[in-house]
């Protein structure tokens, strides 16, 4: 495949996936339970005892409800409108801008290396939005979806982060200032890290594996025009 080619189906891909990501942002799901921070979302996918949903579905352990009755009867649904969302957009929007941005720079150490490690983030992140479509009605008791969720995560997750901190190398690998890329994509890898081993502090952080992904885009833009 032409680069030219590659560099704009990953373009179109990354821009379908900001633009849902703008739309999320702008309207975030928010707890029923005593998690404060918004979207629930996130707070959802880190959740790993029922203690954890009780934080997100509620009712809150000082009885000061934040939520109507019909908000909290409607959160379950709200989460699993996300991961439709999840599932028919944002994954194969970003498996497909993460592989096709390999596939155009062609670099011969890292291209399969990357495509590998964006497969499987997309088929990790699946399996998440599977168990968390099951517990989204059944957040009461702890169940095998519930136990496997830590695992379907942290492989999303991390795998995400390397895919970026690869993409990042492979700009690196252009020479001079650009090896400053690689150090956002390491960047984002440790804060992922950090994000899933001290999820009660570090859940905002979680958000920093896409960090380079902006960059990413310029670049789809840019080689987009390319000849070659």
């Amino acid at each position: 495949m032409q680069g030219a080619l590659a560099y704009r189906i990953s373009f179109v891909a990354g821009l379908i996936v900001f633009a849902i990501f703008a739309y999320g942002a702008a309207q975030p799901i928010a707890p029923c339970g005593d998690v404060n921070a918004k979207p629930a979302i996130v707070h959802f996918e880190l959740a790993r005892s029922v203690d954890d949903l009780r934080r997100i579905f509620g009712p809150p352990l000082n009885g000061c409800t934040k939520c109507s009755a019909q908000e909290v009867a409607h959160l379950p649904d709200k989460l699993d409108a996300a991961n439709w969302a999840d599932m028919l957009g944002i994954i194969p929007g970003y498996g497909i801008f993460l592989i096709f941005f390999f596939l155009a720079g062609r670099d011969p150490r890292l291209w399969r290396v990357g495509v590998a490690i964006a497969l499987i983030a997309c088929l990790a992140d699946y399996v998440e939005d599977y168990d968390l479509a099951y517990l989204s009605h059944n957040h009461t008791v702890q169940t095998v979806w519930l136990a496997q969720l830590p695992w379907a995560t942290g492989v999303k997750w991390i795998g995400v982060a390397l895919a970026g901190f690869a993409a990042s190398v492979v700009l690196g690998r252009r020479g001079g200032w650009n090896w400053g890329w690689a150090l956002i994509g390491a960047g984002g890898l440790a804060c992922t890290i950090a994000a899933i081993a001290w999820r009660g502090n570090y859940i905002p952080l979680a958000q920093a594996s896409s960090a380079i992904w902006p960059v990413l885009l310029v670049v789809d833009a840019q080689g987009s025009f390319n000849r070659a």
